[in-house]
This record gives C-alpha cells, structure tokens and sequence, in this order.
C-alpha cells in the first residue's frame, strides 16, 4: 500500500512540475505574441545589476527584463565568442540586451556581453 501511495505521490509532483513550466512557456510566449507584428524592438546597453536564474529576470540600466523561458532561453554571447550560456552572465558586466518590448514587461532576445563603451556612465 505504501508504494502504491509514493507512485501516485511521485506521479502528482511530475505532472505539477511539469504543468509549472507549460504555464510559465505560455505566459512568456503570450507576452512574445503580443508584440510579434509590432516594431517594439528595442537595444538597451549598461552595465548588467543583477541576474535571477531561477525567475529569469536580468537588470540592465535600471529595467527589469524576462529573459527567456525554461523552454524557450535567450541568446547569449560572451565577449570575444559567439556562444554563451545565461548562467555565464554576472553582475557587473557590460551588456547589450536587445529586447521585445510589450504593455506588461521587456522580454529580452538577446545578451551579447560587450566591452565597456566610453560614454557608458554605469
């Protein structure tokens, strides 16, 4: 009885988990859609505040930036590559972050690690 009652357990968190993670791919696809045929493009470069990988969010400039999903990351470079990974990224550097922009949030497209612009103020 008791394993039947940890394979169902098991089974439920699974299932929540996973629909955790279909709700979150609909909402930033849903904020993506929203702007698809608008020219709400947008290129913000500064220094990078702060980055959550667990809300995937990033701070650039003072704006807060959903920066892809689980499913669906963002494209990442680092300085002097064309790869990258969002978990390479650290506060302090310097960024450009080239982004969607919709009534509820920027999403960002793109983060391509730069060298520091002279008149970057940051």
């Amino acid at each position: 009885m008791k394993h039947f009652m940890l394979i169902g357990l098991c089974i439920c968190t699974v299932s929540l988990a996973g629909h955790s993670a279909l709700a979150e791919e609909e909402e930033y696809q849903d904020g993506f859609d929203a702007v698809e045929s608008q020219d709400n493009n947008g290129v913000d470069m500064g220094v990078l505040e702060s980055i959550d990988l667990i809300q995937r969010t990033a701070i650039v400039n003072g704006f807060r930036y959903t920066v892809g999903s689980a499913v669906n990351p963002v494209r990442v470079k680092m300085l002097g590559s064309n790869a990258g990974a969002l978990e390479l990224l650290s506060s302090g550097m310097h960024v450009r972050m080239t982004y969607r922009e919709t009534p509820d949030q920027r999403i960002g497209m793109a983060i391509e690690q730069i060298k520091k612009h002279p008149e970057m103020d940051h």
